[in-house]
């Protein structure tokens, strides 16, 4: 599997290469096209890793809810990667910084069910050590 992978971004880098002297637009296109063929090749994979990841927390007893948001939050951060990563290399790094900054937002949005949780632990401690 991975050697197909790597095949399909050599052929990608050597087309970027060719295309980004003189049409940078289209080969910006092809880096978009490119990542979103290898995101639809590895999706199968993903999802049966995301299967085994709710698997393991049901076997030890993990709450869902909590495994179902480490799985949004991972999912978060790796989308807002590569579209912080593509928006750079067209050269919109502001935009990027920007999108940046809604992922993470996101993700604290996501996370508040677990902060609450925290919270409500360590009230629980304190109470009892007072």
């Amino acid at each position: 599997m991975i050697l197909k992978i790597a095949g399909a971004c050599l052929i990608a880098v050597l087309g970027f290469m060719l295309l980004k002297k003189d049409r940078a637009d289209f080969a910006f296109v092809l880096e978009v096209c490119t990542t979103a063929g290898l995101l639809l090749f590895i999706l199968p994979y993903m999802e049966n890793l995301i299967d085994l990841f709710l698997q393991v927390s049901d076997t030890v007893k993990i709450n869902f809810d909590f495994s179902e948001i480490l799985v949004k939050v991972c999912g978060i951060a790796l989308v807002a990667r590569l579209v912080c990563e593509l928006c750079k290399d067209a050269g919109e790094q502001a935009l990027a910084v920007k999108f940046e900054l809604a992922a993470k937002v996101l993700i604290l949005i996501n996370a508040v069910p677990v902060f609450k949780a925290l919270y409500g632990i360590l009230s629980a401690f304190v109470e009892n050590l007072l």
